[in-house]
């Protein structure tokens, strides 16, 4: 058992700047895409999420709540329309008003 470690560490050992300085694989033009388009709709969600939390234990005024809540309403549409527009298509990239309107939500839930 120590000599298959020692033999591991004597070839792996050499090869760890390499590895560390290389950082991940390039992704691929699909990979990058969905995750985009997933992280739209994710990091919006989750901050309206946690925003209605906010409101429910009473820290907004009714003024932000409403702003809030239309933002998040406009972001609802905007992507559902780029979503039908792809035929559905999660893979698809999100139009760039998806991205303003997911920007507006994160800006007043902050």
């Amino acid at each position: 058992m120590k000599r298959i470690l020692i033999v591991c560490l004597l070839v792996f050992a050499p090869l760890a700047p390499v590895i560390l300085t290389q950082g991940c694989a390039t992704q691929t033009a699909e990979a990058k895409t969905f995750q985009t388009f997933k992280a739209t709709w994710t990091t919006a969600h989750a901050a309206y999420a946690q925003w209605c939390e906010r409101v429910v234990q009473g820290k907004v005024t009714a003024a932000q709540e409403e702003q809030a809540d239309n933002a998040w309403n406009a972001f609802r549409g905007t992507f559902k329309a780029a979503l039908l527009a792809d035929r559905g298509n999660m893979a698809a990239a999100p139009t760039a008003d998806v991205k303003a309107k997911a920007d507006q939500v994160l800006a007043l839930t902050k």
